[in-house]
């Protein structure tokens, strides 16, 4: 920047000046510096919000609901033939008729030979109204309607289990998140506790109570504590990402989740679980549903070789030859069709349909045998989870207690820093095995209530 004749200015001005260029440049040094956009505030997010947020914006959600409605539709697509079908046929052409051979003929006692024109020709506008209702069938297309429909029902089920597994897999995703922050915590803890041990072993080595070994023999526990720490936060990002792109948000949202309520005991016998699992699992309703319709599309089959009755009908408004018009008519009755010999086809569809139907049956019998052991595994490794989380605790507290006893042994000398450090290891490893076993055991209820085909916060609206 120059000023013109800056040259001439008094010398106090020409400082004023100057003064003036060093202000502006530090003030734009401090509007760069600073971001030009806030950092977005972390977005607070509970089970039961993400849980919501999933039923918007999952596009696994909106993939379900699509396969259901296409399955309705196609319901409504054998319900077709049963309906009032109305169309409209309309021809436009020139007709130009073969010629015709001469024919010897007598006319008013005239004997002549007569010919039709070869160059006649005419133009031919024509236009009507196709009119069919079916009346009788045997029941052939009311059977194939039954069936499309328990199929969409039983896509309903599908998707409803779909959304349940869903459902947990953001539930572990989102005690994932929580595992991670208690991770960092644990690790931050070790850390402090590293420190203060290390201050220790530093003060008593500048008064030369201990060895500077010991002063190594310290740092290697918080080099290890700060690792964990490390690892627990990019342990934790990843979390945080994975439940992000199961509720169908950016996985760049800063995200903070809210702490669990507690569980309350699992009072239930494995009896109960079972039968509440064999009357609510979507998986078992779907295959009944599969079932049946099966069962109706061997009906159906078995009626297709029925006499069909409809009432037809055809309308012609007005007649055009091309150049003159003639009044309209009509042709309205009962149209009879009754296929007698089609190869065979009929017989082939019905043992097709008696093979899906035998298919059906053993499937549901497999699903039901699988929930079964899903339930009893998901019901043991819940109890084994409840075992672990309260041995855990007991192992922390005595840790603990290790620990206090042990960096007392050292601060009076009667106790090496190595023992401090094994004991300070044992609270590090007892604590990541509580941490661990905690949501181990809500993993493991949240596993449970999906076996058992358990109620739900919300459910998609189908």
């Amino acid at each position: 920047m120059s000023f013109p004749g800056r040259e001439q200015l008094p010398p106090a001005k020409r400082n004023q000046v100057r003064l003036s260029r060093v202000t502006l440049l530090v003030l734009w040094v401090v509007v760069i510096s600073r971001p030009l956009f806030a950092e977005p505030a972390a977005i607070q997010l509970s089970l039961d919000e993400a849980i919501r947020v999933a039923l918007v914006k999952s596009p696994r959600i909106k993939q379900v609901l699509a396969r259901l409605d296409v399955a309705r539709e196609r319901a409504e697509i054998v319900a077709a033939p049963s309906r009032f079908q109305l169309s409209f046929r309309s021809t436009a052409a020139r007709v130009q008729p073969a010629q015709q051979p001469q024919v010897q003929a007598s006319l008013s006692g005239i004997e002549g030979t007569f010919q039709t024109n070869p160059n006649f020709g005419y133009n031919l506008l024509e236009g009507e109204f196709v009119l069919r209702q079916l009346i009788f069938d045997g029941g052939l297309v009311a059977n194939q309607i039954k069936a499309a429909k328990l199929q969409a029902e039983s896509t309903e089920y599908a998707a409803l289990a779909e959304w349940r597994a869903l459902y947990l897999e953001i539930e572990s995703a989102y005690f994932a998140v929580l595992l991670a922050q208690e991770k960092i915590e644990n690790a931050q803890v070790s850390k402090d506790l590293a420190e203060a041990n290390l201050e220790t072993a530093e003060k008593r080595f500048a008064v030369g109570q201990v060895p500077r070994g010991d002063i190594i023999f310290a740092q290697v526990p918080l080099a290890q504590a700060d690792l964990q720490l490390q690892r627990a936060q990019f342990e934790q990002q990843s979390a945080r990402e994975r439940l992000l792109q199961l509720i169908g948000m950016s996985q760049g949202t800063s995200l903070q989740v809210e702490p669990l309520k507690p569980l309350s005991p699992l009072e239930m016998t494995l009896e109960e679980a079972l039968e509440l699992a064999f009357q609510q699992r979507y998986e078992l309703l779907a295959g009944r549903a599969d079932l049946e319709s099966a069962e109706k599309r061997v009906v159906a089959a078995r009626k297709e070789n029925n006499a069909r009755v409809a009432l037809a009908g055809t309308v012609n408004p007005v007649g055009f030859d091309g150049s003159n018009l003639a009044p309209g008519g009509y042709r309205v009755g009962l149209q009879l069709e009754w296929p007698i010999l089609q190869g065979n086809v009929v017989a082939h569809r019905v043992k097709q349909a008696e093979a899906e139907y035998a298919f059906q049956e053993a499937e549901l019998e497999q699903t039901r045998q699988e929930v079964e052991r899903e339930v009893r595994q998901a019901f043991r490794e819940v109890k084994l989870a409840r075992i672990a989380r309260d041995s855990s605790r007991l192992q922390v507290e005595q840790a603990r207690e290790s620990v206090r006893i042990a960096q007392g042994q050292y601060r009076a000398g009667l106790a090496g820093f190595t023992v401090v450090n094994e004991q300070q290891r044992e609270l590090v490893r007892t604590q990541g095995e509580q941490t661990l076993s905690t949501f181990n055991y809500l993993t493991a209820r949240a596993r449970l209530a999906q076996a058992v085909g358990a109620e739900v916060l919300a459910e998609p609206e189908l």
